[in-house]
């Protein structure tokens, strides 16, 4: 776990509100996300990525990204 990626991704863009206007929800799109971290684990579908990390072990800032959302991967260091 020694380099550290810049990771483009989309996300869904969503409302929780109340009412809107029919036109107003025709403008929603995905989310252009970046996320900075470590990846812990590349799997087939998907790969996990911690943006926080101590000498120990301990981590912190846990995201599960599919790679199918995912635009690109950028390692910004390495050792």
């Amino acid at each position: 776990m020694t380099e550290k990626y810049l990771i483009r991704w989309l996300d869904i863009q969503s409302f929780e509100g109340s009412w809107m206007p029919l036109e107003e929800a025709k403008e929603f799109k995905p989310v252009l996300m970046y996320t900075l971290g470590w990846v812990i684990k590349d799997e087939e579908t998907y790969i996990v990525v911690v943006s926080s990390k101590d000498e120990e072990g301990i981590v912190g800032s846990v995201s599960a990204i599919p790679k199918c959302i995912i635009q690109s991967m950028v390692v910004i260091s390495s050792p």
